[in-house]
């Protein structure tokens, strides 16, 4: 049954998603971004399918398309481009010559040389005394119980362990692979599974999508890794974020805006995994009901979308000048007066929202 209050709702986080979408994947085309939904029901995948194909600020631009099987079923979406390069890329690949060692059709050809070597060369390969045999003649006691992968290991006698597939990874992840080649999946900001039970989000719930959390890494791992990594995926961060540790190895890291949060979505290392909040493990989710997340807060802990704040290098100048005894790097006239300027207001602020006793 529609609800027309609820539709409007998801389609305007449909919306917001799917601009952040196209935001991070233009800056980062290279990595071939696919925005991954999670198992919305069928009317919602509809409804998100149709806005693709009819709005005109992304028919021409992404594509979206459903994979698994229900109740495991979820849309994707990607860029145009990604399936039409792939496509072309699979149309134009030339598959490998095999060589056979019955290659010749027929008898003239024994006495031609280049079919010869051909023979020899499958022979060799294919079928001599010394080719390798099928299976290993001994395999290491460690290695006897892992998971076949090979046709002799599928083929074993009937004493021989049954096959069992072990892997992590979706049955889905294969047919967007088809799809769209080698991808990298980023999830939407919007936890849709709650919004399309509930119905609505709270302002708290709506602030939490700037929180992107940063877990199962090494214990080893400090602040300046951490950080380090941030800049080297999202490169200059013009925006305030703020960093804080929940336990050894997990981190809530906290953006100034939704932009900055889908970007840091996209970075892919191999030791540290990146969340949108509402999929943080319990002890984020308790660390982070001691954050100030209120959008009407203005600059007030974490509310306010703040900027990072204005520096100066009056002070850096200064000390350098001193230890390197180089009385040209002090800073200018102008610089010292314009911090002069930066301090009075900054103090005047502060006596203007005091208390008066």
């Amino acid at each position: 049954m529609e609800n027309p209050e609820l539709d409007a709702k998801v389609r305007l986080a449909y919306k917001t998603d799917l601009d952040l979408f196209l935001k991070t994947s233009s800056n980062t085309i290279e990595k071939r971004l696919v925005l991954v939904f999670p198992t919305i029901n069928s009317y919602h995948r509809f409804k998100l399918h149709e806005l693709v194909t009819e709005d005109a600020e992304y028919k021409d631009i992404l594509a979206s398309f459903s994979v698994g099987v229900e109740p495991d079923r979820r849309p994707v979406i990607c860029r145009q481009q990604m399936i039409a390069e792939w496509a072309l890329q699979q149309a134009t690949a030339m598959p490998m010559p095999v060589l056979s060692a019955t290659t010749s059709t027929s008898d003239s050809n024994e006495n031609n040389p280049n079919s010869q070597k051909k023979r020899v060369i499958s022979d060799v390969k294919g079928g001599g005394k010394n080719k390798k045999p099928d299976r290993a003649t001994y395999v290491p006691k460690a290695l006897r119980n892992k998971q076949a992968t090979t046709v002799e290991d599928i083929n074993a006698p009937a004493d021989t362990p049954s096959v069992i597939n072990k892997s992590d990874t979706p049955p889905w992840h294969k047919e967007i692979e088809t799809i769209v080649g080698p991808f990298q999946i980023v999830p939407p900001l919007t936890d849709y599974i709650t919004l399309q039970t509930i119905g609505f989000e709270t302002a708290r719930e709506v602030a939490l999508k700037r929180v992107i959390e940063l877990g199962d890494f090494p214990k080893a791992l400090k602040t300046s890794d951490l950080e380090a990594l941030l800049h080297s995926g999202l490169g200059k961060i013009d925006k305030y974020y703020d960093l804080r540790w929940v336990d050894d190895t997990h981190a809530l890291c906290i953006f100034a805006d939704e932009a900055a949060a889908a970007a840091c979505l996209a970075i892919k290392d191999f030791q540290i995994k990146f969340r949108p909040f509402y999929e943080a493990c319990d002890a984020s989710r308790s660390k982070a009901k001691t954050f100030s997340l209120d959008e009407a807060a203005d600059g007030d802990g974490l509310g306010g979308r703040r900027n990072r704040p204005d520096t100066s290098t009056v002070t850096a100048k200064r000390m350098l000048a001193t230890a390197l005894n180089m009385p040209s790097m002090k800073a200018t006239t102008e610089e010292r007066q314009a911090l002069d300027l930066k301090r009075e207001a900054k103090l005047q602020a502060a006596a203007r929202s005091s208390p008066k006793p």
